[in-house]
C-alpha cells in the first residue's frame, strides 16, 4: 500500500476558519478521504460555504462532513434552523404521528447542508435504543 493510499482511509480534522497552507499542503501531499469540520471551523453560513468550496478546490469530489444531528449535537447553529434531537423524530414515526413531516425534514436538512458545500452528516441514520446503561445515548438515538 502507497502513503497516498494509506492517507485515504483517514479523514483530517484541522484547526481554523479557513484553509491555512500547511493544511493546503497536508490535503495535496496526503489526500484523505475526506475533512471534519468542528465548531471550531464554523463561525458563520457564509464563511463555512467559502471554506468548503476551498476544500473542494484542492481536492474535487472529497468527503466533507460535519455532525449535525440535531438537538445538543449541532455543529451549525442560528441562523442555521436547529433540529430537534433524533429522539423526537423517532418518536414521531414510531406513534405514526407527522411521519411525512419526519422525512421530510431529513430531507431539508441533506439539502441546507449541501447548498453549504457538505456531502456527508455524521447524523444518526438507524440507531435505535436497546436496553441502555448509558443514558447519555438516548437523545440522540431514534428510539
Amino acid at each position: 500500500m502507497t502513503f497516498k493510499e494509506f492517507s485515504q482511509l483517514f479523514m483530517w480534522g484541522f484547526e481554523g476558519l479557513s484553509v491555512s497552507a500547511e493544511t493546503k499542503k497536508l490535503l495535496k501531499q496526503a489526500p484523505s478521504s475526506g475533512v471534519i469540520l468542528f465548531k471550531r471551523n464554523i463561525e458563520s453560513l457564509s464563511q463555512v460555504k467559502k471554506l468548503n468550496q476551498s476544500l473542494n478546490q484542492i481536492n474535487p469530489g472529497m468527503l466533507i462532513a460535519v455532525d449535525q444531528e440535531g438537538g445538543r449535537v449541532a455543529r451549525l447553529t442560528a441562523p442555521f434552523p436547529i433540529y430537534p434531537p433524533a429522539v423526537t423524530w423517532g418518536f414521531l414515526f414510531q406513534k405514526g404521528k407527522n411521519r411525512k413531516l419526519v422525512v421530510e425534514a431529513g430531507f431539508l436538512l441533506g439539502r441546507e447542508l449541501r447548498a453549504l458545500g457538505f456531502n456527508l452528516d455524521f447524523a444518526p441514520v438507524l440507531d435505535v435504543i436497546p436496553i441502555l446503561k448509558i443514558r447519555s445515548l438516548v437523545i440522540v438515538l431514534f428510539g
